[in-house]
């Protein structure tokens, strides 16, 4: 919960920054929402070095893996 608090706080400082500034609103909405994903995992980046934390992707079962691939167009 302290780890997400920090996060928030970091990405609402950096976006209230952004969101001002010309380069940003010359940005159509999908290169600005591109550079709010990149920027939201930049900072997650950081909080998680921060908190010594590592990440380990969830292992999906063969099964499932079929079944999505199944699903893809």
């Amino acid at each position: 919960n302290e780890a997400n608090n920090e996060f928030n706080k970091q990405y609402d400082k950096w976006y209230q920054k952004i969101s001002i500034s010309q380069s940003y609103k010359q940005l159509s909405p999908e290169e600005q929402s591109n550079l709010n994903t990149k920027a939201k995992a930049s900072i997650q980046d950081k909080i998680f070095k921060q908190y010594n934390f590592k990440y380990k992707a969830q292992k999906v079962d063969k099964t499932k893996a079929a079944d999505i691939k199944k699903l893809l167009p």
